[in-house]
């Protein structure tokens, strides 16, 4: 029998290894939305001596494809013969450092050798786990003693995803099966380009209820994607009012209710959307900015790239670059092989201190409800700074609505649910993003949940009651 027969007939596996101990590993739930909480415990091992956890699990790659990542603790058994992720304390040489429910599953990293990234092979015993499936084995003194699988699912059974390539529109579509009437979400990706976030955001978010446009509004690492913009520069507003017309012309979908949630230069979008539209109900907005910046041209250009977004043909009033502190921030990238963006963009704000209140975003007209997210040590961009701004701002409005917010002492990879790996982004991108690996995930653990209950409040309930 293979292993994905046995775990549909069991709830975990165990192995006998003594007549005097049989380990076993009981994960609960083992089959989840990504980013729910998972418990796992081992029993059954001897008293004070030490026992090794180890992880796998594939995971989409940035722009496509697939990698996998690995990871693994040890311990050393309670007087119960016990390991508990929720108490234990990881040994030296493990993952993560300290207790920690999510640790194995956050601290995981990709599989390499010299910097190249490898086809991982599942673990010995297991037929062929699926995308994101997190498969866990208990060895002892050499030898693999337990094995189990928690099933993360980025999609609830039922919920449907499908790419989307209308006139206008390049997207992710997903939604579930449900005859009612849904509330929707525009979900928008950052400078990262294309639609890598749309396919891990917008399958999960239609996992806890809503209809999802994951969309794309330039190629960035996808230049497959020819019926979008090469690169982050002008781009119409008027892309969102099409997605938002292309939603409401599918059935089930409450026109009424439409929120649009964006990560770095999404957020700013979903901002500036927020302040021009009417028709958005709520904004999440993960690490943003309180301006509109200039447009991004391609790698290696030094042209000015003009405004990031256009409304009716005219460019937005933005923020210049400051081309000497890229340049600086070039040359460290070269001779260290990282940079920061954050201090290009305070350089830039005091340069172009004048082009700051012309290319302030006017959240204050916004009608929507705000959740924003930042991060003290934000890597890529101030974004703190850009809450405070944005928080004194909707200080003044009075319609009533609410504008929540979570700054926390970690870098820009706020967005997440913290049972994901939080490991490889600033290796593979060349910016250092901030905070590190344990304080993103710990981070996201906490906005993720706050963000879903901020969306059960002012996306579903009547408009009413939503002030």
């Amino acid at each position: 029998m293979g292993w994905s027969s046995v775990l549909r007939s069991v709830a975990f596996a165990t192995i006998s290894v003594s007549a005097h101990a049989q380990p076993a590993i009981r994960i609960t739930p083992s089959d989840v939305r990504e980013g729910d909480p998972v418990h796992v415990v081992v029993t059954g091992l001897e008293p004070g001596l030490p026992v090794t956890l180890r992880v796998f699990r594939r995971l989409p790659a940035y722009p496509t494809g697939e990698q996998t990542f690995r990871g693994s603790a040890s311990f050393v058994a309670d007087a119960s013969g016990t390991v508990d992720l929720r108490s234990s304390q990881p040994l030296a040489g493990s993952s993560y450092d300290r207790p920690d429910p999510a640790g194995l599953f956050w601290s995981m990293t990709p599989d390499r050798r010299t910097g190249v990234l490898l086809d991982g092979a599942a673990p010995s015993g297991v037929d062929d786990p699926s995308v994101g499936d997190v498969v866990i084995e208990v060895e002892r003194a050499g030898a693999v003693v337990a094995r189990g699988l928690a099933r993360m699912r980025s999609a609830a059974v039922g919920v449907t995803t499908r790419e989307i390539h209308d006139p206008g529109v390049t997207a992710i579509f997903a939604r579930d099966r449900t005859p009612a009437r849904q509330p929707a979400i525009i979900v928008l990706g950052g400078s990262e380009g294309g639609l890598f976030t749309a396919r891990w955001a917008a399958p999960l978010l239609a996992s806890h209820g809503y209809t999802v446009l994951g969309l794309g509004y330039f190629q960035g690492g996808e230049p497959s994607l020819s019926d979008l913009p090469a690169t982050l520069e002008t781009i119409p507003l008027e892309t969102l009012s099409r997605a938002r017309d292309w939603l409401v012309r599918q059935p089930g979908v409450d026109s009424t209710r439409i929120a649009v949630v964006g990560v770095s230069k999404g957020a700013e979008l979903s901002l500036v959307a927020a302040a021009t539209f009417p028709w958005v109900t709520a904004v999440g907005a993960f690490a943003p900015s309180h301006v509109v910046w200039e447009g991004v041209p391609p790698e290696g250009s030094d042209r000015v790239g003009g405004s990031s977004w256009t409304l009716g043909g005219r460019p937005l009033a933005y923020v210049r670059w400051s081309w000497p502190a890229m340049r600086r921030g070039t040359l460290v990238r070269a001779a260290t092989g990282m940079s920061r963006l954050t201090e290009v963009h305070l350089e830039s704000l005091a340069e172009f201190a004048g082009d700051v209140e012309a290319a302030r975003i006017r959240i204050e007209r916004s009608r929507a409800a705000i959740f924003i997210a930042a991060g003290t040590d934000d890597g890529m961009w101030p974004s703190a700074f850009a809450a405070e701004q944005l928080r004194r701002q909707l200080a003044t409005r009075d319609t009533g609505l609410v504008a929540s917010f979570a700054i926390h002492p970690t870098g820009h990879l706020i967005m997440g649910n913290g049972w994901g790996p939080t490991t490889e982004f600033q290796r593979s991108v060349g910016r250092l993003q901030g905070g590190n690996a344990r304080l993103d995930a710990e981070a996201q653990r906490i906005v993720w949940p706050a963000f879903l209950m901020f969306l059960d409040q002012h996306l579903r309930a009547p408009s009413s009651s939503r002030r």
